[in-house]
């Protein structure tokens, strides 16, 4: 998957953490719904990394809704706080993220599609022959002589 985009991701994450818990500290309004959301956010980030470790096929999905949701927090802080150099900071990762996500996908799915897969076995008729034998029955009797 590539591990210098995985690092990349988790130093983003990271920061848009701590990006989020500089502007929640900042807040006057709905600071408990802020925080809630960034409780959230950490799980599914957590979940995220877990994903790209082990190199599941919608990791980088994952990513893409992560960051996504992220820039919506971040344009929801922004919209309450008015902090403009914090604001263009987080949009900005949150932004890269997103675009490393989507193009880590396209990429991964390019790369799937040249790997050769084990033939599959269909239960088509046989292109040879099948040899039969001829089987005598149970209850045939044998005479003596």
């Amino acid at each position: 998957m590539g591990g210098f985009r995985i690092v990349i991701t988790y130093a983003l994450i990271l920061l848009n953490i701590l990006g989020a818990l500089y502007a929640e500290a900042h807040l006057t309004a709905l600071a408990g719904l802020e925080l809630s959301i960034i409780a959230l956010g950490t799980l599914f980030s957590f979940i995220l990394m877990i994903a790209l470790a082990v190199e599941t096929r919608w990791s980088w999905s994952i990513g893409l809704i992560y960051f996504s949701f992220a820039l919506a927090n971040t344009i929801f802080l922004f919209a309450i706080t008015r902090y403009t150099l914090p604001f263009l900071t987080a949009a900005f990762l949150n932004l890269l993220g997103f675009i490393i996500s989507a193009v880590s996908m396209v990429a991964d799915e390019e790369n799937t599609e040249s790997i050769d897969a084990p033939p599959v076995e269909t239960y088509e008729e046989p292109s040879q022959p099948v040899e039969t034998y001829d089987v005598p029955k149970k209850n045939s009797r044998v005479r003596r002589a």
